[in-house]
């Protein structure tokens, strides 16, 4: 293959990979715009009722990679040569979406390894998986969300129900009544009464007392509806719905950003595998040099123990590093809450630096933007509003009555002793206004001091919140500026390393240097490249933590610079 047909196919590569970007970051957009949304009723219905995930729905959420990298699934890297960085990568700049060419040349691949390797080490349902579907399993299957998605329609119902503190109660029975002894007339005078009585009927009454009953039935003073509560509890809890509309978007960002964050994870520790592979090559070939130089009595044996001892090492390292893997899958698998044996294998072969916040923009318009537009401040708000309603409630409750209206219609009949007659119509209305001072206005008093407390607490954990929300945003600020200058320089120490290395074993080979200083090379490689990795994949996860402090993501600009 040819410069030019080799450019051209890392062209479509890239094209291909940027178009997946640009499919993620919207249906991202989206997502968090819906859950921003307080009229959004979609994304609830979406979570309410929740279904693991099949394995038809997660071939779905994961397109099939091709054969050659599903095979890879059961594996974690194979042995590849020590890669050079090439001359240009310093001047590869990243741009949104794109991969990064220093990244793809200077860290090794992952691959499948070989029989023996694999023998013995049984690897469940393995999956292959990317970023992009694994965001769309977590907006779409988390725990959390759909928790807080039932929180949203609970206070949807307390508000239904508050708004119904209005509307009549319709009551209807039969009921009898059986008097023995002694009665008092309307005049005062004292009677020996026997008698029965009965009433089958019903009607509205707006309060939580009925008022039907016999020619003495119960006290009328009974008050079922205070106004104040049929007036500020629904404005308290319609507060309450756009607090928990506002908590479940905060959720949504969170159980993205834990989504990213076990991904970046993944490809951290299948990179260190990576890494560790290759520094097992290195040592096997310093091992096959020590050995033919003790063989030819050029080198002492204390040369090849110490070369043996750093192969173990190493090898001790590669089991060390597929147990990250398997760490870092299960975590993932607990986040996506996907089938608990699967084992999940990034798609992708090299780590990618990606740029979701342009980090050039000034420091005070992103905290203004994170501010205004992240949910956890406006839950908190609600909640001050909500807390303010219940102030207003308690100190209008002494001015405003209590109430109780009830009317019932139906028959009424009864007679002397046991017998029953006479029945006719018979129809009661009852209307009441109490005005009531809890302890003579003390309680009153103490119930205002009360509410105006809450208030106050809500106020400061929403100034509280907000203070944190600047802090975030500051230092994730800082985090994506400051990873991002450390990859250009831990790409420079993997080029010195990478180079440096091929010279240790050329010195060993000619006589001019002993194993201990290809062992300091080997080491000085496998750290630059886990350097490089770390930078690149903290630089991600900077990068997601700074979205999810912005609360909603900026316009983003996906054209190469």
């Amino acid at each position: 293959m040819d410069g030019k047909q080799w450019a051209n196919s890392r062209l479509v590569a890239r094209s291909r990979l940027v178009a997946q970007w640009l499919i993620a970051i919207g249906s991202l957009c989206l997502n968090l715009s819906g859950c921003a949304s307080n009229s959004s009723n979609s994304a609830i219905s979406a979570v309410s009722v929740y279904r693991a995930p099949t394995t038809t729905q997660l071939a779905m959420a994961a397109a099939p990679p091709p054969p050659a990298q599903i095979s890879a699934a059961d594996s974690t890297v194979k042995r590849l040569p020590p890669i050079v960085p090439t001359a240009n990568s310093s001047a590869v700049k990243r741009v949104s979406w794109e991969t990064s060419a220093a990244a793809s040349e200077a860290l090794p691949s992952p691959g499948v390894r070989d029989a023996d390797d694999v023998a013995g080490d049984p690897v469940h349902n393995p999956y292959p998986i990317d970023l992009p579907a694994t965001l769309r399993l977590a907006g779409g299957n988390n725990l959390q969300i759909a928790l807080a998605a039932a929180r949203v329609n609970a206070a949807r119902a307390r508000l239904q129900g508050a708004n119904a503190l209005w509307l009549p109660s319709i009551n209807g029975g039969v009921g009898y009544n059986l008097h023995r002894g002694q009665i008092q007339d309307t005049t005062g005078g004292i009677l020996d009464v026997n008698r029965s009585s009965a009433f089958v009927g019903g009607g509205p009454v707006v309060g939580r007392d009925a008022l039907n009953g016999g020619n003495n039935g119960p006290a009328r003073l009974s008050v079922g509806l205070p106004l104040t509560d049929a007036i500020f509890t629904p404005l308290a809890e319609r507060q309450i719905v756009q607090a928990t509309n506002a908590t479940r978007a905060a959720t949504f960002n969170d159980a993205l950003l834990a989504a990213s964050t076990g991904y970046l994870e993944l490809v951290r520790a299948v990179g260190q595998v990576a890494i560790a592979r290759e520094a097992v090559d290195n040592a096997k070939e310093l091992v096959r040099l020590v050995v033919a130089r003790v063989r030819a009595g050029t080198a002492p044996p204390a040369d090849e123990l110490r070369a043996q001892a750093e192969l173990a090492d190493r090898q001790r390292m590669v089991f060390r590093g597929e147990e990250a893997v398997r760490n870092a899958s299960t975590e993932l698998v607990r986040v996506l809450n996907l089938q608990p044996d699967l084992s999940l294998l990034p798609n992708e072969e090299q780590p990618v630096a990606i740029e979701l916040v342009d980090t050039d923009q000034p420091l005070p318009a992103l905290i203004a933007q994170g501010i205004s537009s992240r949910p956890e401040l406006a839950a908190h708000q609600a909640f001050v509003n909500a807390t303010l309603d219940r102030l207003r409630q308690e100190q209008w409750r002494p001015a405003i009555p209590n109430l109780q209206v009830g009317f019932s219609a139906g028959g009424f009949g009864g007679g002397r002793d046991n017998f029953f007659g006479d029945f006719s119509g018979r129809t009661d209305f009852d209307a009441l206004a109490v005005w009531e001072l809890r302890g003579m206005g003390f309680g009153n008093a103490a119930l205002i001091r009360e509410r105006r407390s809450q208030n106050q607490q809500a106020q400061i954990s929403r100034e509280e919140t907000r203070n944190t929300i600047a802090a975030e945003i500051v230092r994730s600020y800082y985090q994506a500026r400051l990873r991002d200058s450390q990859i250009e320089a831990a790409r420079r120490q993997v080029e010195a390393a990478s180079e440096a290395l091929p010279l240790n074993f050329k010195g060993i080979f000619g006589g001019q240097l002993r194993a201990i200083e290809a062992l300091q090379a080997i080491g000085a490689l496998t750290a630059a490249q886990t350097q490089y990795l770390a930078s690149i994949i903290d630089y991600d996860r900077a990068q997601f933590e700074l979205l999810r402090a912005l609360g909603n993501p900026p316009a983003l600009d996906t054209s190469p610079r």
